[in-house]
């Protein structure tokens, strides 16, 4: 992904992107908002030609990636281990420290070579992938959290949503367009106080602390109304496949299973939805009790569905059988093993 980001930023648009007066106030508007790394982040809008609500998905996409590919997205480019290749300085020396340490390996557990806070590949991989305190993945908990305009890629090794999948109860049943309005809504008081902090930040740059400061408060508004707008924008996913199995019962379609419709969701909004299904199913015996309806990918990038394979494995690490192949545009899901 970050050569694909690399790649995207040499091109010519991207490069006029960064020549413009309000690329470095934007970058550091950015940079108050999600409190990343301020080079990656100037590449990442780069690459998206200065678009913030897209850049602001690519960080979060970066994320997940980082965090769903247990815990090793970070680890040294197997071609390029010392990182001399990707060093801006053609003179930076190379410089591999060996370290020799003597034990006394008695009975019992392997003793623990590598200080627990090794920052190294060897240090990293003896350690478990990050984890909550509910043992769900970073990367679930900030897509519960409303960071949900991304999407997962299929490719990713561990496919993790929180426990409880469910937005807090905001009353009222909504429909998809009304969700939807309200998100649009959201949006556009995000791009407001964005715009506000950039105003701020070009208005106040090198001013006082106190006078800078209202370019951190309108940040901090945008990332509110950011992930406020992700909810509602769930929720309207979630009302389009109700409305849809409601329309299947008006049309008098009768089934000893349950089928969803997740045709035009994003892989975490279907994730969401099935693992919502699944907490309130109570399937009995070895029989098929969910039917997915995922599409066969028509209209996917290549024809290829990314939908297909993140719900299978998804629906595995769980011990479901799923039927992947008895139909090309659905899935089947069985008693958990």
């Amino acid at each position: 992904m970050a050569r694909a980001v690399a790649y995207a930023a040499a091109q010519p648009m991207a490069i006029a992107a960064q020549q413009a007066p309000a690329f470095p106030v934007v970058c550091e508007t950015l940079t108050s908002i999600t409190g990343g790394d301020p080079r990656v982040i100037a590449e990442v809008l780069a690459a998206t030609k200065g678009e913030q609500s897209a850049a602001l998905d690519l960080l979060q996409l970066r994320e997940v990636v980082a965090t769903a590919a247990d815990g090793i997205y970070n680890r040294p480019d197997v071609l390029d281990p010392t990182a001399k290749l990707a060093s801006d300085d053609p003179s930076v020396a190379l410089y591999t420290p060996t370290i020799t340490q003597k034990r006394q390996v008695g009975p019992g557990p392997a003793p623990r070579w590598l200080d627990a806070n090794d920052r190294t590949y060897a240090g990293r991989s003896t350690r478990a992938a990050a984890s909550t305190s509910s043992g769900c993945s970073l990367a679930a908990d900030a897509l519960r959290q409303g960071q949900a305009a991304v999407v997962l890629p299929a490719s990713a090794q561990q496919v993790e949503l929180s426990a409880v999948a469910a937005e807090p109860d905001l009353g009222g049943t909504f429909s998809k367009e009304e969700c939807q309005l309200r998100a649009a809504e959201l949006r556009e008081k995000r791009d407001a106080a964005l715009r506000q902090a950039a105003v701020s930040a070009r208005r106040y740059r090198g001013a006082s602390a106190a006078l800078g400061g209202a370019a951190s408060v309108y940040a901090e508004e945008a990332r509110k109304y950011d992930v406020a707008a992700r909810r509602w924008q769930m929720r309207a996913a979630s009302a389009l496949v109700e409305q849809r199995q409601t329309d299947l019962a008006v049309d008098g379609h009768v089934s000893e299973m349950e089928r969803i419709d997740l045709h035009g969701l994003t892989v975490h909004e279907a994730l969401t939805v099935v693992q919502q299904k699944l907490a309130r199913s109570r399937p009995g015996g070895a029989r098929t009790f969910l039917e997915i309806i995922t599409g066969r990918g028509v209209h996917s990038r290549h024809n290829v569905s990314v939908l297909r394979p993140a719900l299978v494995r998804y629906l595995q690490q769980r011990g479901y059988t799923v039927d992947s192949t008895s139909n090309p545009g659905a899935l089947y899901v069985k008693q958990a093993r």
